[in-house]
């Protein structure tokens, strides 16, 4: 059910919209993180966002709204003070904005953003955040240029891409850092994921910010000790807006994975001929005959491949094979690979989401759906699995 209800603002005062709602000013002028606002100007804000409006001349809005929809009218919001802050860095080559989840950092960046495009500066942003990717997918980290105003990163395109292969960079942090580190050219804001307590966060987070040697770091909050270093520190108040639950955020990454692979087609790869990197599978010795009759002596079923890494056996068997689990071999089930995302990359080194449809073991052909054009120069596994759904999981098998 879709309403419609109309706000006067005075000057000076602010209106907090979280969505879903559409917003039109109808009389006078506002501000929207960063960005001046006419009469009819309309804005959509989208469900779980909190958009802050300030009336910089006494102001009508008109506002679409359901049941979901909630709106204040206050006279102090945190934007003030974020914007007196972040107008200092306009023109600053490096800004990593940092900080817990829902703290704020999104709309931060994208208020960055605006004030750097009303001052006439070049800027491009790199969303880091794998799990909740703005830019393009989950997995992914992604870079594209700002040409024009923007208040959610949703709204724009990644045209540079990484795929980092994990959901958290807890898994694979060396690939997230590495990725980043390969955009970061020319004056750019990053924005980072919300995994921020405890040691392994913090040394994940200084590494990152060592690696890519900002010029500020802003924090949301009162910044832990690795947002410290040789670079400007500024601290900002997080924002109150709506938390979003571990429901909500998994519903986000299906959608996001549903429109990254769902219209895409299917295509073969050979990996005898096309490089395959972060895979155990296909970078370890193949084991000979002499091996695969020992691994069927341990597991009872005779291996379609089998490969030695540290010491350790890994045996790919025929599908619903009824095989003894020990511990000198480490099993993968043919099909078992169905729904693995992996990373395709182009001669330039950007890459697109690719999910495996299936594997042949036996002649190392590999059919993958993907959006990818043209033929891949190399395939990066990854370790998030996709049901049929597009629900993910986090894959611990070698491949």
């Amino acid at each position: 059910m879709i309403e419609n209800k109309e706000f006067k603002l005075e000057a000076g005062k602010f209106l907090e919209v979280t969505g879903p709602a559409a917003v039109r000013v109808k009389e006078g002028e506002a501000l929207l993180m960063g960005k001046p606002l006419e009469t009819n100007d309309l804005v959509v804000v989208p469900q779980w966002r909190t958009y802050v409006f300030k009336a910089t001349k006494k102001c009508k809005f008109s506002i679409s709204l359901t049941k979901e929809t909630t709106i204040n009218v206050v006279e102090n919001n945190v934007f003030d003070v974020w914007t007196k802050e972040l107008e200092r860095l306009v023109g600053a080559e490096r800004v990593v904005i940092a900080g817990p989840t829902d703290s704020g950092k999104s709309s931060v960046t994208a208020t960055l953003l605006n004030l750097n495009l009303r001052s006439g500066k070049e800027v491009s942003v790199i969303d880091s955040d794998v799990g909740q990717n703005n830019l393009c997918y989950p997995t992914m980290v992604c870079k594209t240029k700002v040409r024009d105003y923007v208040f959610t990163l949703s709204e724009l395109e990644g045209e540079e891409k990484r795929f980092t292969g994990t959901i958290t960079p807890a898994v694979h942090t060396s690939r997230v850092i590495s990725s980043v580190t390969s955009l970061v050219k020319g004056n750019v804001v990053i924005d980072t994921d919300g995994w921020v307590d405890g040691y392994e966060a913090g040394y994940y987070k200084h590494s990152l910010l060592r690696a890519v040697e900002p010029e500020v770091v802003v924090y949301m909050g009162k910044a832990p000790w690795w947002a410290k270093g040789p670079w400007e520190l500024v601290e900002l108040p997080p924002s109150p807006g709506k938390e979003r639950t571990r429901e909500d955020r998994r519903s986000i990454r299906k959608n996001r994975y549903r429109k990254a692979l769902e219209k895409c087609k299917s295509f073969d790869i050979d990996l005898r001929e096309v490089p395959a990197f972060y895979s155990v599978l296909f970078n370890s010795p193949e084991g000979d005959e002499a091996l695969k009759e020992a691994v069927r002596e341990l597991i009872g079923v005779k291996p379609i491949m089998v490969v030695t890494n540290n010491k350790k056996i890994i045996a790919v068997v025929p599908k619903r094979s009824k095989y003894r689990k020990v511990k000198e071999v480490e099993v993968l089930e043919e099909g078992e690979e169905r729904g693995l995302l992996v990373g395709l990359g182009n001669e330039k080194g950007n890459e697109e989401l690719g999910m495996i449809v299936k594997i042949d073991y036996r002649y190392r052909l590999m059919k993958v759906k993907s959006c990818f054009e043209g033929k891949p120069k190399y395939v990066s596994f990854g370790s998030v699995k996709l049901d049929e759904d597009f629900t993910d999981h986090v894959w611990r098998k070698p491949i």
